[in-house]
């Protein structure tokens, strides 16, 4: 098994990695929209690797919604420069 899949994240982790506040988090869970934690002893713990499958969740729903947005109003994405001046 990959170790770097089976880490385990506290709550203090998850802030960083998230970018945000341990009630949001908590938030999240109460309302069955993220992981479950795992507990050890009284350590409430998450594996990284749900965290990950959740994030990339997260995102792709995020990339849908902007797609069925854009096709229902009939336009579509603006064209995004990079700082170079080429199209992303």
């Amino acid at each position: 098994m990959n170790n770097e899949r089976n880490k385990r994240l506290n709550i203090r982790m998850l802030e960083k990695q998230l970018c945000c506040h341990r009630q949001t988090i908590w938030r999240w869970y109460t309302s069955g929209k993220f992981p479950k934690p795992h507990y050890l002893g009284q350590n409430r713990l998450w594996f990284a690797a749900e965290v990950e499958t959740w994030e990339q969740e997260q995102m792709l729903k995020i990339k849908s919604s902007a797609d069925s947005f854009y096709s229902m109003s009939g336009s579509s994405p603006p064209n995004v420069k990079s700082n170079n001046g080429g199209e992303v």
